[in-house]
């Protein structure tokens, strides 16, 4: 079913984040900074604006590319990959259009 595969997904994803977090007590920087990590190598290259107590990750390019279009629920691997990692939860914002980006909400409030 359609949910069962978003939990997969979402399976993945954490294991990914487990292997990827830091361990013990890191703060919330150095858990974003391995999240942003993570990503470049998965073949997301991006970055973390700062605005109205969120912190959103945005890509210029999607490491699930050739997937996405067809499938957005293959953005819930990135999404559960860096929840895991960051310790907080995350919201997926991704543009799909032409060129799929990737873009995720974590709200610091």
């Amino acid at each position: 079913s359609a949910a069962a595969v978003v939990d997969s997904l979402r399976d993945v994803g954490h294991r990914i984040g487990d292997e990827n977090k830091p361990h013990g007590d890191a703060d919330f920087e150095v858990r974003l900074g391995e999240a942003l990590k993570t990503l470049e190598i998965l073949g997301g290259a991006a970055k973390a604006v700062r605005e109205n107590g969120r912190v959103t990750i945005k890509s210029e390019s999607c490491p699930f590319n050739e997937a996405v279009s067809e499938h957005p629920e293959v953005c819930k691997v990135a999404e559960s990959m860096i929840e895991e990692i960051v310790g907080m939860p995350v919201k997926e914002v991704c543009d799909r259009d032409l060129s799929p980006k990737c873009c995720f909400e974590i709200d610091l409030t």
